[in-house]
């Protein structure tokens, strides 16, 4: 599932989150689904893991939507 790399580069601050609406949905979707539920009591019994500390703005790669 990609889900998880996904997730991860948001939360490492890779790219910014605000540009991508429609990943955001579909992981909300995601997240919101029974089966995702149940993965996360199973896996992660305390809740979610501490995410590791962001990278600096200046560490995100340059990104151009369209040509």
């Amino acid at each position: 599932m990609m889900h998880f790399p996904i997730n991860y580069t948001f939360l490492i601050n890779v790219v910014d989150r605000s540009l991508f609406p429609n990943i955001n949905a579909w992981m909300e979707k995601v997240e919101a689904r029974p089966a995702y539920q149940r993965m996360a009591e199973i896996s992660k019994p305390d809740g979610m893991p501490s995410p590791p500390e962001p990278l600096p703005d200046s560490a995100r790669p340059p990104i151009t939507l369209g040509n």
